[in-house]
């Protein structure tokens, strides 16, 4: 995951629970200027790498390949693309095992996708963007044969090209929290973000 000045939003709970189920968490801090990173350091499974400047903002497909780039170098299996707002339901804990334990051939089977919810309080959601209105894919196999370039532009979502566009997977009916809209300031910030990129419900016209 990418992380910046995350040390008083969700980290510390996102963490908590990916320690619970995953062998690593790979982490790229993107310029914190708070302590993000003692934060991910105090987790027993995390690698952190930073770029000690903020390229997420300048070119999010660089900085998700950058990401992708350290986390193949770990030698993965499969790789769960999650962001730093988001946590899965309970379920996934106990069903995520049998899900990396079935037969993949990476040319016929080869990712799962999950329903997410954006969370407008801490207990209730509400869906309204197109992006919350589908299944996404978020758990994949690496695949050594394939390309890792992400999607060009400020929304190129957490997995590369390759496993967003192909047919080769499986949807399930398990769901993920997004918490990313719960607080003012980061519904504010994604405007302006949106604004300041062209793109989005929010970029000028």
């Amino acid at each position: 995951m990418i992380v910046k000045n995350e040390e008083h939003r969700y980290l510390r709970e996102v963490l908590a629970d990916l320690e619970e189920y995953v062998d690593e968490i790979v982490i790229l801090d993107d310029g914190s200027t708070d302590d993000t990173i003692g934060l991910c350091k105090s987790f027993n499974k995390t690698f952190v790498e930073t770029l000690g400047v903020s390229l997420f903002k300048i070119n999010q497909r660089l900085a998700r390949e950058t990401l992708y780039k350290m986390t193949i170098e770990r030698n993965p299996d499969f790789i769960l693309g999650i962001d730093a707002d988001e946590i899965f339901e309970y379920r996934f804990k106990q069903e995520v095992r049998e899900m990396v334990d079935k037969p993949f051939h990476w040319y016929s089977f080869n990712w799962y996708s999950f329903n997410r919810y954006d969370f407008w309080t801490p207990d209730s959601y509400h869906r309204i963007f197109p992006s919350s209105m589908k299944s996404l894919r978020k758990l994949f196999k690496y695949c050594p044969k394939k390309y890792f370039s992400f999607t060009p532009g400020p929304h190129c979502g957490s997995t590369p090209e390759w496993v967003r566009f192909n047919d080769q997977g499986q949807e399930t009916d398990i769901r993920f929290k997004h918490f990313g809209f719960i607080r003012k300031e980061d519904r504010l910030a994604r405007i302006q973000r949106n604004k300041d990129t062209g793109n989005g419900d929010y970029a000028k016209k």
